[in-house]
């Protein structure tokens, strides 16, 4: 569950935790920080340092976490310097906007057409339905829809015929 998200040094530090107790703390999108399952104890410290133009950067998020009733205090340090403090509660948690995902938006592409394509052409079933369609066309094009489909019926019933005698004699297909 996400516990908190603020921003911190212009990215998303984000911590989520289980009411088993393990907690991880995510600086945009890259754990940076973790406590197992087995703390006890309601209050927890997160550290780690980052590399900066102005040198390293020592970031320590501590606080307390009570889940019922649901009350989250909280420090964030760089450098040992106050950059927020505050709490959170249960309406905190119920008003927050979950955010589910971007949709990205769909590309067009010749190379992922042609892919799908030799895809579909490597499938044995997709070709014999490719050529079923064709030759549905042209013999109803040549004589008559009826007589079209009656001949594929009698094909597919025929090709069946060999399938059924090939497993009667034990050999595979």
């Amino acid at each position: 569950m996400q516990l908190l998200e603020i921003t911190c040094l212009g990215k998303t530090l984000r911590l989520e935790g289980s009411m088993a107790g393990w907690q991880e703390l995510f600086w945009d999108d890259q754990c940076v920080s973790q406590i197992n399952a087995n703390v006890d104890n309601e209050s927890f410290l997160h550290e780690f340092s980052l590399q900066s133009e102005e040198g390293e950067l020592n970031v320590e998020l501590n606080g307390s976490l009570q889940w019922q009733p649901f009350a989250l205090q909280f420090q964030l340090l760089v450098n040992n310097e106050l950059i927020h403090d505050n709490s959170l509660n249960e309406k905190d948690i119920e008003q927050r906007r979950v955010v589910i995902g971007k949709k990205q938006p769909m590309k067009f592409s010749f190379i992922g057409i042609a892919g799908l394509g030799l895809k579909l052409l490597k499938s044995a079933k997709v070709i014999k339905v490719l050529f079923a369609a064709g030759s549905l066309a042209v013999y109803s094009w040549l004589f008559s829809i009826e007589f079209a489909i009656g001949l594929i019926i009698c094909l597919v019933f025929h090709e069946y015929g060999h399938i059924k005698a090939m497993k009667y004699f034990g050999l595979n297909n």
